[in-house]
């Protein structure tokens, strides 16, 4: 690319690349994607631009079925587990608050359904802790 300035000033950018033969391309588009490329490049670089974020144009592209699927509604625990919870919760003595605010969701329905089985052993782990340790008379020394 050549710019020139009214008082003979002028710049000169080029850059040059083989054809994008990446994907399932076709000779044509290949030379067609590879100028494009340039193109960009040359532009930014002639005007001294660049990208805070610069992904290749991959944001433009289709998203794939896992990152679809991520977006898609979580499936959450069913009213059993909820009910489960809540019961497991009082006897460990931890609030819904609690688990909520831990989890980083609002309502405790909104629990992922594959945290209820770890919050689940967490909860036994807690009432486990707070049970006082049972000693057997057999077991004592004389």
């Amino acid at each position: 690319m050549l710019g020139a300035h009214a008082h003979g000033h002028s710049e000169e950018t080029s850059l040059t690349c083989a054809p994008d033969g990446s994907g399932s391309k076709n000779p044509f588009q290949a030379v067609g994607s590879a100028v494009t490329y340039l193109q960009r490049y040359t532009l930014k670089a002639a005007l001294g631009l660049s990208a805070e974020i610069d992904d290749d144009a991959q944001s433009a592209a289709p998203r794939p079925d896992s990152q679809m699927r991520h977006q898609a509604e979580v499936k959450t625990i069913s009213q059993e587990q909820f009910v489960q919870i809540r019961e497991k919760a009082d006897e460990a003595g931890v609030s819904e608050d609690q688990i909520t605010k831990a989890a980083g969701i609002e309502h405790l329905h909104d629990l992922p359904a594959d945290s209820f089985a770890p919050l689940m052993r967490k909860l036994q782990s807690t009432i486990n802790a707070r049970k006082p340790d049972v000693i057997d008379a057999s077991e004592i020394p004389y």
